[in-house]
């Protein structure tokens, strides 16, 4: 009797053994469906490599959810990779910059010869070309809507991120120049984008260019997606330039309509794209710029192009007003010739805005820093390099240390 017993013991527990053997088989090896992921807003549902079928049941309902979680080592490798990549954070610099164009960052001896200047001065950043005034990228996207967009256009710069690392390497600060609204490519290969006259057809500026409609929401999408991808490369800060409505304003109220402005007027929809973008670029370490006329300093409306001083200092870290002083009228701010005294008109321009800027700090949570554009070209006057360090003293008097400074061509007096 105990023998039979004992038999019966043994058979009971190698079949029990087999079983559970061949259960935790089919459990980990059986089914290749990973577990269910649960959304995260952050950054969208993560889906699995490969769609469960009608008759497939997830490995989360067979093993303990902790098998599965673990995650692999890195490898040594991936180690050293992370060790090289230290995490960016945004940056507080005070900048004093110069304006380069993509031609130029492309051209070896002339970025070298700029890059000399910046490190042989007291100037420490470079405004680089990345979406001009044509609505043209300067680098090669890999973002689908703005690769359709370019399509035919040649690449200026080749290796954008090689650029920025060489920057990086020499301690100089990069802005990226991204214009908005003055975009006759986009608004070719989208016409229902483009500001639109009366009849229907596309509006057009007195030189012949397409603008883009800033009430539409599908065209600052478009920009921060430009924005999103350069700052992710690397740039220290995004500028918006040409972030208004065209500079005729008569005549683009006589003859233009605007479907999507629900009774906005053209300050709100420029400061609502301001604030738009503001919070698109969080999760980015990059400063947030915007380039205003010269006379949003002192004038108290919009001046009918949308840029209103108080409205748009809410959503940015700096504001940088284009105060040269050849494009000041005769007689603004009782100057007889304002392109003849930089020194005044730099001055009289940023009392103005230093007052605005205190005003609005009452009622606002931060208001942006004033980093000013100053002239090193000549228009109606020859500028030399006292000019430009008139300019420049004349902020610094008042405190305004930062400045960026703008020659077309990037042929510079300063030294």
């Amino acid at each position: 009797m105990r023998k039979q017993c004992f038999t019966l013991l043994i058979v009971f527990l190698f079949c029990s053994s087999t079983v559970a053997c061949a259960t935790h088989h089919q459990g980990t090896e059986g089914t290749h469906t990973p577990p269910v992921i649960e959304e995260q807003q952050s950054s969208g549902p993560i889906k699995p490599s490969s769609p469960p079928s009608a008759t497939t049941r997830y490995a989360s309902e067979e093993l303990p959810p902790m098998e599965e979680a673990i995650p692999e080592p890195l490898s040594d490798k991936e180690h050293t990779e992370q060790e090289r990549e230290p995490k960016r954070v945004k940056k507080e610099t005070k900048v004093k910059g110069i304006y380069v164009t993509a031609p130029n960052v492309a051209n070896q001896a002339t970025f070298h010869q700029l890059l000399q200047l910046v490190k042989e001065t007291e100037l420490n950043g470079m405004v680089i070309d990345i979406k001009d005034d044509l609505g043209r990228l300067t680098y090669s996207s890999q973002t689908p809507l703005l690769t359709e967009i370019q399509e035919k256009q040649k690449t200026v710069i080749p290796d954008l991120k090689e650029t920025l690392q060489t920057l990086q390497e020499e301690e100089i600060y990069s802005i990226a120049r991204i214009v908005v609204f003055k975009d006759p490519l986009l608004a070719q290969n989208k016409p229902e984008w483009a500001i639109q006259q009366k009849n229907g057809k596309p509006w057009k500026d007195p030189k012949g260019l397409l603008w883009v409609d800033p009430y539409r929401q599908e065209v600052w999408d478009y920009t921060i997606q430009v924005a999103k991808e350069v700052a992710q490369l690397g740039f220290d800060e995004i500028q918006f330039d040409y972030v208004r409505f065209p500079d005729h304003p008569k005549r683009l109220n006589r003859e233009a309509i605007f479907p999507t402005a629900q009774e906005r007027s053209k300050a709100e929809a420029i400061a609502q794209f301001l604030a738009h973008a503001k919070k698109e670029l969080e999760p980015f370490p990059v400063v947030l710029s915007a380039d205003v006329f010269g006379l949003t300093t002192t004038a108290r409306d919009d001046m009918g192009i949308g840029q209103e001083w108080n409205k748009m200092i809410a959503h940015l870290d700096v504001i940088s007003p284009m105060m040269y002083p050849s494009h000041y009228g005769k007689g603004s701010y009782g100057i007889r010739s304002p392109d003849h005294n930089p020194h005044q008109t730099i001055e009289e321009g940023l009392k103005d805005a230093l007052e605005k800027n205190k005003e609005a700090a009452s009622s606002l949570h931060q208001v942006a820093r004033i980093r000013p554009w100053y002239q090193d070209f000549s228009f109606r006057k020859k500028y030399s390099r006292e000019d430009v360090l008139a300019q420049i003293e004349a902020g610094r008097e008042l405190g305004v240390e930062e400045y960026l400074l703008w020659n077309q061509g990037n042929r510079y007096s300063f030294r």
